[in-house]
């Protein structure tokens, strides 16, 4: 086996100079993937809290309304009519 020249080195390090560029911006693409599904992920949260908090308001809502009524009227369907 023979030791590389100078030369041999440089054409195999420009032929190795794209696919390393191609894989960085591989990489910067994914990091922007990344911070998109991170922000959606945040806002998902936000969006599960808003739901819990109007589904408590609504059955607080639903409990209070349903203490007013007679308790007959709790246990009786309306008719079709």
């Amino acid at each position: 086996m023979t030791t590389p020249t100078s030369e041999e080195f440089i054409v195999a390090a420009r032929e190795m100079a794209a696919p390393l560029a191609q894989l960085e911006e591989i990489e910067k693409r994914i990091a922007g993937y990344q911070a998109v599904i991170d922000e959606y992920t945040e806002l998902i949260k936000l969006e599960q809290a808003n739901l819990a908090s109007a589904r408590g308001a609504v059955e607080e809502k639903a409990r209070v309304v349903a203490e007013r009524l007679p308790a007959d009227s709790k246990t009786t369907t309306a008719s079709p009519n």
